[in-house]
């Protein structure tokens, strides 16, 4: 193998490589099913029908089936009495969703630099700066719960969909917005996995810089029980606060014997969800607001409307607040956010039962703070000319630069000082029309960034706005200019020369 061989090997070698940082991190994994793991369950054929259900509108008991799709409004649950002719007993009904999760993940915190925090630098990079935890198996349509402690002064928890590229890790775009940033201890939040995949990436941040341990608490789905002395037990669905497919067992106890039945994916639709409806959006850079308005099938339900931006090319988004009793209105100030592309708002109706229903607003571009990256690990090349000269009064006088790269970015134009535009470049040159500047010298620079790409780019240029008089009198013409400055050299040679010989000896 040659050397150039090798040193090509050397350099893939050292190149680096983004890694998340899972630490030591132990996860407690549990599902608390109490009764559903008792050995001593009957077969399902000999207690068929311990459990019925009736609704408001089926007043007579119906008998639980497995697979079975059961919907109405509070539908309960019950045990049926015929089945024994006990007088001394307990019964139970033991109800969890399908797909349970319970975890709850510990370890120690990582101690971050002292000058790094996650508001003025991007994640992407600093991974090494975070405790990681991955959670997987999650559900789509089911609420996922958190809950986050920790023994140091202050810890902070965000999190993104599996599917996100690690690059567009971003506090602003986490999954859990700022919910668990409240400096409460503990943090909890909830979330509505909506999401096209089973994992969450949790980050860990000690915002206080000092150690310490954490636990961090994830439940997907739920679980009930219900018990009764001397009655049958009686679960109504209503509880469950939202459409779920359960498992559930059934069994009764006495000092007589015991009987039991357990069914599988039996689907409860109790609830209805609300619509959002009549979106009218108007943003521009500085201000957004949006009406609109909630469509509901159940009787007299409340609602709360979430407020969630998000980037045109991003799958995650952000919660920015809340909207209540049906004053469907919400404004924004838009000028605390990173111009980096074109967004839309996310509403989330959400009712008394947390059943949710989500439609998205048009696009809109938002945002003035123009920011350098922290790090900055690729360049955004602006290729322009550094000088440019034209006459006072012409027209067409259009400064360009062309763009190398496939990503947008934010970009801004400064001209002496004063930032005439600040948008957002997707594709082809970079240009402005400078006919309105007055006669004199102007410092134009043009600015890039992406601080999800962690790019940056600069370019500058000098301006001469010439008087049209001396256009007109042929002083700025190219060839007068060079002729003019070669006489000038070729004059001051000539006095040089005879000084040279005015001052030597003369020879006798």
């Amino acid at each position: 193998m040659k050397f150039s061989s090798y040193f090509l090997l050397l350099v893939i070698l050292l190149l680096p490589i983004p890694v998340l940082h899972y630490g030591n991190v132990n996860i407690d994994t549990y599902r608390d099913i109490g009764p559903l793991e008792d050995s001593g369950r009957e077969s399902q054929e000999q207690n068929e029908g311990l459990v019925t259900w009736t609704s408001p509108k089926v007043t007579t008991p119906v008998s639980l089936a497995n697979n079975s799709v059961i919907t109405g409004d509070h539908i309960e649950l019950s045990i049926n009495p015929n089945l024994f002719e006990y007088s001394s007993y307990t019964s139970k009904i033991y109800v969890e969703t399908t797909g349970y999760i319970n975890h709850t993940y510990t370890g120690e915190l990582v101690v971050p630099d002292t000058n790094y925090d996650f508001t003025n630098s991007p994640i992407y990079g600093y991974e090494d700066q975070y405790t990681w935890i991955e959670v997987k198996g999650l559900r789509q349509g089911f609420p996922v719960y958190l809950t986050g402690n920790f023994t140091n002064e202050d810890t902070d928890f965000f999190g993104w969909q599996g599917n996100i590229d690690p690059e567009e890790y971003t506090y602003l775009y986490n999954t859990l917005g700022d919910r668990m940033v409240s400096k409460s201890k503990p943090e909890t939040a909830t979330i509505y996995w909506s999401y096209p995949s089973d994992t969450l990436v949790i980050a860990i941040f000690s915002w206080s810089h000092d150690s310490g341990n954490f636990s961090l608490h994830v439940e997907q789905g739920r679980h009930w029980e219900e018990t009764n002395e001397n009655l049958p037990a009686e679960f109504d669905s209503y509880q469950m606060g939202s459409n779920y497919s359960i498992n559930l067992e059934a069994f009764v106890s006495s000092s007589r014997g015991n009987i039991s039945q357990y069914y599988v994916n039996v689907t409860l639709q109790n609830f209805f969800a609300p619509q959002v409806e009549d979106i009218q959006l108007h943003g521009n850079q500085t201000h957004v607001e949006v009406r609109w308005s909630v469509l509901d099938r159940n009787i007299n339900e409340t609602h709360i409307c979430e407020i969630h931006i998000s980037r045109t090319r991003s799958t995650s988004s952000s919660l920015l607040g809340y909207a209540f009793n049906d004053d469907w209105f919400f404004e924004y100030n838009t000028t605390d956010l990173l111009l980096a592309d074109d967004y839309y708002l996310i509403i989330t109706a959400i009712d008394s039962g947390n059943i949710q229903g989500s439609e998205t607003t048009g696009e809109f571009t938002a945002g003035d703070v123009f920011q350098t990256p922290a790090r900055i690990v690729r360049e955004i090349q602006l290729i322009g000319h550094s000088l440019l000269s034209f006459v006072n009064g012409s027209e067409g006088n259009l400064l360009r630069w062309v763009v190398s790269g496939n990503f947008s970015f934010q970009y801004q134009i400064v001209i002496d000082g004063l930032v005439v535009r600040h948008t957002i470049w997707k594709e082809g040159p970079i240009e402005i029309n400078l006919d309105y500047l007055e006669q004199g010298e102007h410092h134009v620079i043009v600015q890039a960034s992406c601080a999800v790409q962690s790019a940056y780019g600069k370019a500058e240029t000098m301006v001469i706005v010439y008087d049209p008089m001396l256009k007109n009198k042929g002083y700025l013409d190219n060839e007068f200019i060079s002729a003019s400055a070669a006489i000038l050299i070729l004059a001051l040679s000539m006095v040089i020369v005879e000084v040279t010989i005015s001052r030597s000896p003369i020879e006798k």
